[in-house]
């Protein structure tokens, strides 16, 4: 992993696992999408994947705080409220502009 940013470990767990839970909020989860014809346009669409999102305030899942805390040497508790912070910036983009952009996601 280049660098130990929220977006990287995301990105990462997102690659290799499939699924980044947030905690008290939701779910990336990456769904893969079989080839399909468009028949209007006379085109094959490949086969590919799609993030997506399912909200949940249920899931205490921190495998995310846990790995940047491992990657940076923070402590848990810091990395926690670093992910918290993170968090609320996306709630916050999400209601003021109805779409949020993680990184390269």
């Amino acid at each position: 992993m280049a660098d130990h940013t929220f977006e990287s470990i995301i990105r990462d767990r997102l690659r290799n696992q499939g699924i980044a839970i947030f905690p008290g909020f939701g779910i990336l989860v990456v769904n893969e999408k079989e080839a399909t014809i468009d028949f209007e346009c006379n085109v094959v669409l490949p086969p590919g994947s799609e993030i997506g999102f399912y909200k949940s305030s249920e899931l205490e899942d921190y495998t995310i705080a846990y790995t940047h805390h491992s990657l940076t040497g923070l402590p848990f508790a810091d990395a926690m409220h670093r992910l918290d912070e993170y968090t609320r910036s996306i709630i916050s983009e999400l209601e003021e502009n109805g779409t949020c952009t993680l990184g390269e996601l």
